[in-house]
């Protein structure tokens, strides 16, 4: 799975588990929300050396994606946190941005928590990773349309 498919699934998971909170202040581990993916996200972050040897990829494995992830997230607005510490992140909660971006889809925001419980189920599982990686992009392309531009900034700022 390469890093892009990573990403928009641990993105999905973070905004389900803040969404499922919200309001609430919520405790995320990239740890576990990496772990919650299963095999087939893992399959890069191994590198053959010998028949029965192998290299851990970090750049390449949820586990070295999962806390960039979150922290991308933060920066690009749609989610706030306190601090990070003991391999978690403390008080994460979707901003307006973040959760307007969900409810822009009257369906988006149950569907979302719906996909992240079907991630536990071992049958549900391939389905579920679709539907997560669809609703990040579907996330993401909203908050990309819907943010000023640059000149849009400027123009608002000059006529002040």
């Amino acid at each position: 799975m390469n890093n892009i498919d990573i990403f928009k699934a641990i993105s999905a998971l973070a905004l389900a588990h803040c969404y499922d909170s919200f309001p609430l202040k919520i405790k995320l581990s990239p740890g576990e929300l990496a772990l919650s993916l299963g095999d087939e996200f893992w399959d890069e972050s191994q590198k053959p050396i010998s028949e029965n040897v192998s290299e851990y990829v970090r750049n390449r494995s949820p586990a070295g994606i999962a806390r960039p992830t979150i922290e991308w997230m933060a920066s690009s607005g749609l989610i706030t946190y306190e601090s990070y510490r003991d391999s978690q992140f403390i008080g994460v909660c979707l901003t307006a941005k973040g959760l307007e971006a969900i409810e822009s889809d009257q369906e988006r925001g149950g569907n979302l928590i719906q996909a992240a419980k079907e991630l536990a189920q071992e049958e549900l599982k391939d389905q579920a990773r679709t539907k997560l990686k669809g609703f990040f992009s579907d996330v993401l392309t909203w908050s990309i349309e819907k943010s000023p531009t640059v000149f849009q900034a400027v123009t608002n700022y000059v006529s002040q």
